[in-house]
């Protein structure tokens, strides 16, 4: 079920940034892509950094399994710097110049 609710997170952050990129005038499933891969890959970096500072254990793949499983607060650290990824894309957004209007009047 969790796994569905980030998901669903996960599409609410891509949509916002590509309503963004929409409103700038760049492409829009380019943004979403680099939303979607950033918000992976600071998810992946932050839970290994976090299991590398953490973990004292033997190198076995259900042991350190079992260590993470064992304490939800890396896994929702793992998450919210996942969500850093989309910060990340969002900051890189902002930064991009608006799309020019022509107002005749």
């Amino acid at each position: 079920m969790s796994g569905i609710l980030i998901l669903f997170v996960l599409g609410f952050l891509a949509y916002q940034n590509a309503d963004l990129a929409k409103r700038k005038g760049l492409n829009t499933v380019k943004w979403v892509v680099y939303t979607i891969l950033a918000c992976i890959v600071f998810y992946l970096l932050g839970g290994s950094f976090l299991v590398t500072l953490l973990y004292n254990g033997p190198a076995d793949q259900a042991a350190i399994q079992e260590f993470v499983l064992g304490r939800p607060l890396i896994i929702i650290t793992s998450i919210v710097m996942g969500i850093g990824g989309y910060v990340f894309t969002r900051y890189r957004l902002d930064k991009k110049p608006d799309l020019e209007e022509d107002d005749e009047e």
